[in-house]
């Protein structure tokens, strides 16, 4: 990465000399503030030959480096195990690629133990780059958007608090990964994050299915979740039980979309509509 923003360093002062004929990236975050350093350095230059000088020097080191421009359009997050779309198999170096992959890598990568330009290296190799950081790799192959349940004929039913532009139910049977990333945009719902090995069999662990059964709609008007006694503006877990990853309390003034997100971080639920909830 230092390479990339000394040689991009080293183009732009050519191009501003010369001229530039890319488009507008001066705006990346690995170059982030060095448009108005460089204005004040060359305070004679318009702001637009300087934006484009940027843009030139930026493209022309990320190919002296074989780097991509999505590399650096967002902060990639490298700290994480495996690039996106890829599951963690839990056992701190496998990755494996999702079901619809059909790149040059096989099934199951070795990431663990990479370096920075190496993870980046492989993953570009296999025609795959990692996640922008504060984001999850969303897993449209689940049944269900976020928060929505599936019902025993298969549709996917909308929590009490949905407000999106989209129906209430719908199948996404038969429709491609592609596709319901898509729906999701446009109806503005997201998809739950990819779980590790490890997730699914705490999931599997603290189900509640036996409870609700399959034609639960999850209820987030419901200020707490299941078997949580609200205290002011706090969710109390009950007595017992384990703090797992995200504690015994949380706040009681989240959202809808806030609730789904935790409820699928931390594996717990809320409870159905209808059902009686603890205050």
């Amino acid at each position: 990465m230092e390479a990339v923003l000394r040689n991009c360093l080293c183009f732009v002062c050519i191009g501003l000399c010369a001229g530039s004929r890319f488009e507008d990236l001066s705006r990346a975050p690995l170059v982030s503030g060095l448009a108005q350093h460089l204005q004040e350095i060359f305070p004679a230059e318009p702001a637009l030959a300087v934006e484009k000088a940027l843009a030139d020097g930026l493209v022309r080191a990320l190919d002296d480096e074989n780097w991509s421009l999505g590399d650096v359009m967002c902060d990639r997050d490298f700290s994480r195990l495996c690039p996106e779309g890829w599951a963690d198999a839990g056992d701190g170096s496998t990755c494996v690629a999702p079901l619809s992959y059909q790149g040059e890598c096989g099934p199951e990568l070795q990431f663990g133990g990479l370096t920075l330009a190496q993870k980046q290296q492989q993953a570009a190799k296999c025609g795959t780059s990692y996640a922008c950081s504060g984001s999850c790799t969303a897993d449209s192959s689940k049944p269900c958007p976020l928060g929505w349940a599936q019902d025993t004929n298969g549709d996917c039913l909308a929590p009490a608090g949905y407000s999106g532009r989209c129906v209430g139910r719908k199948s996404f049977s038969g429709m491609k990964n592609s596709e319901k990333e898509l729906w999701a945009k446009l109806c503005d719902v997201t998809w739950p994050c990819r779980r590790t090995h490890g997730d699914s069999a705490e999931v599997e662990r603290t189900s509640v299915k036996s409870e609700f059964g399959s034609d639960c709609v999850v209820d987030y008007s419901q200020a707490c979740p299941h078997r949580h006694v609200r205290n002011g503006d706090l969710c109390q877990a009950p007595a017992g039980a384990s703090a797992g990853r995200c504690g015994l309390t949380l706040p009681s003034t989240y959202n809808a979309k806030e609730k789904a997100a935790y409820a699928e971080t931390c594996l717990t639920v809320w409870p159905c509509v209808g059902a009686t909830q603890m205050q």
